[in-house]
This record gives C-alpha cells, structure tokens and sequence, in this order.
C-alpha cells in the first residue's frame, strides 16, 4: 500500500499515437505517493471488461508505466466482499 501525500482529480490529458491513430484520454485521479506517481482510472467492474474500456486501459497503462509510473484502475468492491465488510461494522458496532 502507498501513503498517499497528495491526490489531483483529474489532472492531464494522455495523448497518443495508437495504430495510426491519435487517442485521447483524461485519468480520473493523480496519486502523489512516497513511492511515486499513481494514475488512477475508475470504473464500475461491469464496464471494466467492454471491448472499448479495456483497449483505453491498456494503451493508457503502457503509457504511464512507460514514465515509471504506476497505474490502477479501481472499481467497486465485489458484492460478496462488500457484505463482508457491512457484517464486520454491524459487529464491531455490538462490541
């Protein structure tokens, strides 16, 4: 896990020349860490795994990465993960 010094939303614009053709796209977060640069993409799962997300994804990922970056694309919790963590705080609130 990072310690996260400083958090920009959405904070540049990732341009390139992808198979002849220029891309476009805006990360959702910065994460100024102790350990460098976070790039941070979110997206809920289900639209995670669409043709055309994946390909940003990935052309977005090696970009970054190419700069020694790092970069995460988060989404929300899955549903039998989430239930955990509400039973934990019904739970914890009863101690």
């Amino acid at each position: 896990m990072w310690r996260v010094r400083h958090i920009l939303a959405q904070p540049f614009l990732i341009k390139a020349d992808i198979e002849g053709k220029v891309r476009k796209h805006i990360p959702d977060y910065l994460l100024i860490s102790d350990d460098g640069p976070v790039v941070v993409d979110v997206k809920s799962r289900s639209r995670v795994a669409k043709p055309e997300v994946a390909f940003t994804f990935a052309w977005n990922r090696r970009v970054v990465e190419a700069r020694g970056w790092r970069y995460v694309v988060w989404s929300e919790p899955v549903q039998a993960e989430l239930e955990n963590i509400r039973l934990a705080r019904r739970i914890s609130r009863q101690l």
